[in-house]
């Protein structure tokens, strides 16, 4: 219903962290769901309403920004796909086209470090997709 699948990603993930394991907990998250359809107008009434959304984009940012540490910053194919990523995000406006920007970067910079096979062939093949939707973008905007 319009929802991004990094969104349903990450709402399953916290289900399974908090003990959400078993199929009820996805029932119940889907009723809810449901019952909240009929809510979207007030939902985006408040959501487009910059000084509330910003401070919980700013908490989200800050608890995202922990994981930085775990770059291996020292290694150039790792760093700087990582880096795209982190500023693609919201240079973009969109948390999807700053992880697809990472992504090909990533594979790009594999490929012409002569390191291609640190990399699935999947992540070639998820990259010239992206990249097509990158120039498809450009020429339609």
């Amino acid at each position: 219903m319009g929802t991004s699948t990094i969104t349903g990603y990450i709402e399953s993930a916290a289900r399974v962290q908090q003990g959400g394991r078993t199929g009820l907990a996805a029932v119940t998250i889907a009723t809810l769901f449901l019952l909240a359809l009929a809510l979207t107008p007030l939902i985006g009434l408040i959501g487009n309403y910059k000084p509330i959304t910003a401070p919980a984009l700013v908490f989200v940012g800050a608890m995202m920004a922990r994981n930085v540490t775990r770059i291996e910053w020292s290694d150039p194919s790792e760093a700087i796909s990582s880096f795209l990523t982190v500023i693609g995000i919201p240079f973009s406006y969109s948390i999807a086209d700053g992880i697809a920007l990472g992504l090909v970067s990533y594979a790009v910079i594999k490929l012409l470090g002569g390191k291609m096979r640190e990399v699935h062939w999947l992540m070639y093949l998820l990259a010239i997709v992206l990249a097509f939707y990158f120039i498809a973008r450009a020429r339609m905007g």
